[in-house]
């Protein structure tokens, strides 16, 4: 157990990392050495301007030691893996496991709804006056993230969201795990495989019945179960 690389896991869209406390205790009972990386602009530091996916790259290759070791990314977190993996970089990525991982460009339809969000965004300035109507219409439209951010987030989540066009998971060789929820409505299952048939060196991919996205919330063990049992698969 002292000779495994340790865990370094990127947070989702979220301001606090206490839901992940059972998770990180769970995996370091099993040994692993786990650090939470406070994600700048979200549990970290607040940014002096809206970052691009390069930014997160460049802050994550700032955090990573020389030797080898594991990135865990959930949601937001694991579109920073997959960007930081598909770069030629000096760290050395043992595995990758995303769960419930962003990076998958929407569908057409979805493309059409984050511009009709983009524009909204602008409208809903004006009804600032009418109580929780820009969050009705937020969460009508799947955008509770965006709700939530303040300005330097919300074009921050834009710059992100626009940086799915042009990853090319194809360029990931780092062998990764899947873990989703077959429920899960912010990335749905499509989205897992999508990155199944891209990935050239897939681990296991692990389905939560009836979970949803955030499977750190809702099934802290069993995702403990399976990030450790991706871990312990011998291919390489």
């Amino acid at each position: 157990m002292a000779n495994r690389p340790p865990i370094y896991l990127l947070h989702g869209w979220a301001y606090q990392l206490e839901a992940w406390g059972p998770v990180k205790a769970g995996l370091e009972s099993l040994g692993w050495q786990v650090e939470l990386l406070q994600v700048p602009g979200l549990t970290g530091p607040g940014l002096d301007r809206p970052w691009l996916i390069d930014d997160y790259v460049r802050w994550l290759e700032q955090k990573l030691p020389a030797g080898p070791l594991i990135l865990v990314g959930h949601s937001n977190g694991g579109r920073i893996c997959l960007n930081y993996c598909q770069k030629k970089t000096k760290k050395t990525v043992q595995k990758l496991v995303l769960i419930a991982s962003a990076g998958v460009p929407p569908r057409r339809w979805r493309r059409w709804r984050n511009r009709l969000v983009s524009f909204l965004a602008r409208w809903l300035r004006g009804l600032k006056a009418v109580p929780g109507l820009s969050r009705l219409v937020y969460r009508f439209l799947g955008s509770g993230d965006y709700a939530r951010a303040d300005p330097m987030m919300k074009q921050t989540l834009v710059n992100l969201l626009r940086s799915d066009y042009h990853l090319d998971v194809s360029r990931v060789t780092t062998p990764t795990g899947l873990i989703w929820g077959t429920a899960d409505q912010i990335t749905p299952p499509w989205q897992a495989s999508r990155l199944q048939q891209r990935l050239p060196h897939r681990l296991a991919t692990n389905l939560v019945t009836g979970g949803g996205h955030n499977l750190h919330r809702s099934h802290p063990q069993q995702l403990v179960d399976l990030i450790n049992r991706q871990l312990q698969d011998p291919a390489n």
